[in-house]
C-alpha cells in the first residue's frame, strides 16, 4: 500500500524533475534514506547538484495537509536538515503556510513551495496564467515579373512554373525554412537568386522574366489560452518570492485550435497581462491551394 501523501511526492518530484534544465540540480530522486546523525532518515524528495565544484544536497518535504503548516513542522524540519547535513532544505505544502511558519523559514533560509496540478479538484488552483499563440499563414501571393513585349496573351502563359519548378513549391520551401517570416503584412522575395528566370507559353516556347518577385500576403490570428487549462500543466509556488513556475507538456499545445478560442484581430483580445507569447506558423504542403494575384507587363526592349 502506498504511504500517504505519496501522490502529493510524486507531483512535487515531476515538478523538480522538469526543472532540471537549472543547472543546479543534476538529479531528482524520491524517498531517499539517507544516514544521518541520530540514523536513517528518509528524505521525500532529493536534489543533488553543484555550485562550481562543490556537491549541492538539496532535501525536500512534502506536506499534504487539509491546513496550513505551523512552525512545527517547520521546527521538524529544520532538524531533519542540520541530522543528514543538508546544504538547502525546501519545504512543500498544499495549503500553504502560517505567518510564524514563513517568518522563520526567512530567518533559517529555509524555501517555502505550494505546488499544484492544474486540472485537479484537490489541488485546484485560482490563477489564470494566460498564454498567446500567434498563428502565421499566407493569404494570398502576387507574382510579379516583366517579360518582353510580344503577339501574345496572358492566358497564353504558365504563370504558375517558374524555370520549371512549380510556384507553389517554391514558395512552399521558402516560407517552410525561412523563421524570420513573422510579421503580419506583405513581404517580397526573389523565387530565382542564381541565373536567369523564365517561363513558358502553353506551346513550351520559353520567355524570359525580368525583376522578378514575388509578394507573400501574411496573415496573422490569435488563440488565447490558459495553462492552468491543460491537463499537463503544474504550478510550482514560491511563497518568500512571491512567484511561481508554469510546468506544461509543449505538445499539448500542438492542438492549440481545440484549446482556445480563435481572435481575428490582436484588438479583439481582452486584456491580458503577461501572457506568454509562441509563434505557430502553418507549414505549407504541396498540394496547399493558395489565392493569387499574379502581375504580367510586357516591356519593350530598349534599342
Amino acid at each position: 500500500m502506498p504511504k500517504q501523501g505519496s501522490e502529493f511526492e510524486n507531483l512535487t518530484a515531476e515538478i523538480f524533475n522538469a526543472l532540471r534544465n537549472d543547472t543546479r540540480y543534476e538529479s531528482v530522486e524520491k524517498n531517499v534514506m539517507i544516514n544521518g546523525i541520530d540514523g536513517p532518515r528518509e528524505v521525500d524528495v532529493l536534489l543533488r547538484g553543484k555550485v562550481g565544484p562543490i556537491d549541492i544536497v538539496t532535501a525536500i518535504e512534502c506536506k499534504d495537509y487539509n491546513k496550513v503548516v505551523n512552525v512545527t513542522t517547520l521546527d521538524a524540519f529544520e532538524s531533519k536538515l542540520k541530522d543528514i547535513k543538508a546544504n538547502k532544505g525546501i519545504l512543500v505544502a498544499r495549503k500553504g503556510f502560517s505567518k510564524g511558519a514563513r517568518k522563520k523559514a526567512t530567518r533559517l533560509g529555509i524555501t517555502l513551495c505550494t505546488v499544484h496540478q492544474a486540472r485537479s479538484d484537490k489541488w485546484n488552483f485560482n490563477l489564470e496564467i494566460p498564454f498567446l499563440i500567434i498563428e502565421l499563414e499566407i493569404d494570398f501571393i502576387k507574382p510579379k515579373f516583366l517579360i518582353p513585349a510580344g503577339n501574345w496573351f496572358v492566358e497564353e502563359l504558365d504563370i504558375w512554373h517558374i524555370n520549371d519548378k512549380p510556384l507553389h513549391q517554391i514558395i512552399g520551401e521558402y516560407w517552410n525554412n525561412n523563421d524570420k517570416l513573422n510579421f503580419e503584412g506583405v513581404h517580397s522575395f526573389n523565387p530565382i537568386e542564381d541565373g536567369p528566370a523564365y517561363i513558358k507559353k502553353r506551346d513550351g516556347t520559353r520567355i524570359q522574366l525580368h525583376k522578378t518577385e514575388v509578394d507573400i500576403h501574411i496573415r496573422n490570428a490569435f488563440y488565447l489560452g490558459y495553462f492552468n487549462e491543460l491537463d499537463s500543466a503544474k504550478l510550482l509556488r514560491y511563497i518568500e518570492e512571491d512567484n511561481c513556475s508554469v510546468i506544461f507538456d509543449l505538445r499539448e499545445l500542438v492542438d492549440y485550435r481545440a484549446k482556445a478560442p480563435k481572435f481575428k484581430n490582436k484588438s479583439d483580445l481582452p486584456p491580458i497581462p503577461g501572457a506568454i507569447e509562441f509563434t505557430s506558423k502553418l507549414i505549407i504542403n504541396p498540394g496547399t491551394p493558395m489565392t493569387a494575384s499574379p502581375s504580367v507587363r510586357k516591356f519593350l526592349p530598349i534599342a
